[in-house]
């Protein structure tokens, strides 16, 4: 009976840690309508957990979000660290202040970022909306391996391989 008892008390325990992890970023998935971003950004929330003042620091030093501000929205709006990463980069290519751009996202939240981004003014298909894709910061890239990001990689290769031919073909005429 005592064996019952202990493996109910540890099935209890052991779903309680389960349901108490979901509020970090095990149930975290961006919406920003192209699969190798949210891919990416669920990388990002995931290191970013795993080391928030790095997060914090690069994330100020790449967009130039104050770390209280960083600090406020990762807290009291309880923000994932990818959504406060997709507000600098909406704020930035909106020239929108990121306060704004947090407010429209909390009160959008389950449109995702693509409706943030056209709340704000970025037109599907404008250079602004490309520019939310691209990570010339390297935070979606970094520490991963690579991995983050691949696909843009996989793109850079491949136009290097062409520059490559067009400049040998040139030569030989």
């Amino acid at each position: 009976m005592k064996k019952v008892w202990l493996i109910a008390i540890a099935i209890f325990f052991l779903c309680s840690a389960v349901v108490f992890a979901g509020d970090t970023d095990m149930h975290f998935k961006p919406l920003t309508g192209d699969s190798m971003l949210d891919l990416s950004l669920e990388k990002l929330n995931t290191r970013a957990m795993g080391n928030l003042d790095d997060f914090i620091n690069d994330l100020n030093k790449s967009y130039g979000v104050a770390r209280e501000k960083i600090d406020l929205f990762l807290t009291k709006d309880k923000m994932n660290p990818a959504d406060v990463y997709m507000a600098a980069k909406v704020s930035q290519a909106a020239d929108t202040p990121i306060d704004d751009v947090v407010t429209e996202f909390k009160s959008n939240k389950g449109k995702g970022w693509g409706a943030v981004a056209q709340k704000m003014g970025i037109k599907p298909g404008s250079k602004e909306f490309h520019a939310l894709k691209e990570d010339k910061s390297g935070m979606l890239g970094k520490g991963d391996g690579g991995n983050a990001g691949e696909g843009t990689k996989e793109k850079q290769r491949k136009r290097e391989r062409k520059q490559s031919k067009a400049q040998g073909k040139g030569k030989k005429k």
